[in-house]
C-alpha cells in the first residue's frame, strides 16, 4: 500500500485498538512499513504485524522496534529445517530463526514493549513437529505460540493437508493428535510460553472467528472488506458488491457507516448470515452455527451486478 493511500486510513485509527499491518502478503517488502508503524502507534492504536521473518533483518527490526510496533508474529510452520524447508517455498530456516533470536536480543535489550508470537498452521505433513516448534519458541524466547488449523479448503494442497473435514471431524489420528498438543503443552508450561491450539469450531461473539463484528480490513488497492478472509472481486469480476468502498473514492469513517457496512453488521448482530459470507468455511466452524436459520437475500442480482 502507498503511503498516501495509508494516510486516508489514519483518521480510523484513534477508533482502534490494534491495526494489524499484515493481509494475504508480506509486510516487509514495504519500504514505508516502519512509518506506517509509528502513524499508528501516534494515534493511539497498537501496532501489529505477522512476518515470515525473511526479511526482517537487524535493520528493519530496528527500525520497527523504534517506531513503537508492539505485537510481532512470525509464521513458521515447522519445527525442523527440512520441513520447513519443504513446506515454505524458498524458505530458509536458519535465516528466519537467526532473524527471530535477532528481534528477540534487540527488543528485549532495549526494552522495548513488544509482543512476540510464532504461528505454527497444522497440517497433515507438520503437527507432528509441534512439540519441536514449540522447543525453539522457549528457547529463543516468544510470548506466545499458536497453532490455528487450514483457513481454506479451496485449493488441493489446503484439502491435502486440512486437519479437519468441512463438518469438524479428524483426518489425522485422534489419539496421535491428542497425544502431540499434550506435549507441546509440557514443553510450554515448563518454558513459560503460552500456547493456544485452536479447535475446528470457533468464533467471536456470536460471529466467526474472523471477528467481522470488530474487524475491518482494507486491501493493498484502498477496497474495505469485512475481512481479509474474503475476496473483494466478486463472480461478475467487480468490487462493486463485496466491498463497502474504496478510500480513494470516500472517507473511510463514511464507508464504515455507509449502507452496505451497517447492512453487514446488522446481518451479524441478528444470526442472519451475510449473503458475501455463505460459501466461507469459516461459516461451518461457527460454533453457533444452528442460531442462523437464513442466509440474506439480496435487494439486487447478483450475477449482474
Amino acid at each position: 500500500m502507498p503511503p498516501e493511500r495509508f494516510e486516508r486510513l489514519v483518521p480510523l485509527f484513534p477508533y482502534l485498538d490494534a491495526v494489524v499491518l499484515t493481509g494475504f502478503g508480506e509486510p516487509c517488502v514495504n519500504p514505508h512499513l516502519h512509518e506506517f508503524v509509528a502513524k499508528i502507534s501516534g494515534a493511539g492504536a497498537r501496532p501489529c504485524m505477522t512476518t515470515n521473518g525473511t526479511l526482517l533483518d537487524e535493520r528493519r527490526a530496528k527500525a520497527l522496534l523504534d517506531a513503537g510496533v508492539q505485537h510481532v508474529q512470525f509464521s513458521i510452520d515447522a519445527g525442523t529445517r527440512e520441513t520447513y524447508e519443504r513446506v515454505r517455498l524458498g524458505g530458509k530456516w536458519d535465516r528466519v530463526l537467526r532473524n527471530a533470536e535477532t528481534f528477540h536480543k534487540l527488543a528485549r535489550g532495549g526494552g522495548y514493549d513488544v509482543e512476540t508470537g510464532w504461528v505454527f498452521v497444522l497440517m497433515r505433513d507438520t503437527f507432528r513437529e509441534l512439540p519441536l516448534a514449540v522447543e525453539q519458541a522457549v528457547r529463543i524466547g516468544f510470548d506466545l505460540l499458536t497453532a490455528p488449523i487450514v483457513a481454506y479448503n479451496l485449493l488441493d494442497y489446503e484439502r491435502e493437508q486440512s486437519t479437519h473435514d468441512d463438518q469438524g471431524r479428524l483426518l489425522i489420528d485422534e489419539t496421535e493428535f491428542r497425544d502431540v498438543v499434550a506435549q507441546a503443552q509440557s514443553i510450554a508450561d515448563k518454558g513459560g510460553l503460552r500456547l493456544i491450539v485452536h479447535d475446528f469450531f470457533m468464533g467471536f461473539d456470536g460471529a466467526c472467528l474472523a471477528d467481522p463484528l470488530h474487524m475491518v480490513f482494507v486491501d493493498w488497492m484502498g477496497f474495505v472488506t469485512p475481512c481479509s478472509h474474503l475476496p473483494a472481486r466478486n463472480e461478475s469480476g467487480s468490487f462493486a458488491e463485496r466491498a463497502f468502498g474504496n478510500v480513494d473514492e470516500e472517507d473511510i469513517i463514511e464507508i464504515l457507516t455507509g449502507p452496505k457496512a451497517t447492512r453487514f453488521l446488522e446481518n451479524w448482530r441478528n444470526h442472519v448470515v451475510p449473503w458475501i459470507c455463505r460459501k466461507c468455511r469459516h461459516l461451518r466452524r461457527l460454533p453457533n452455527r444452528h442460531l442462523f436459520k437464513t442466509i440474506e437475500r439480496l435487494p439486487f442480482d447478483p450475477v449482474t451486478v
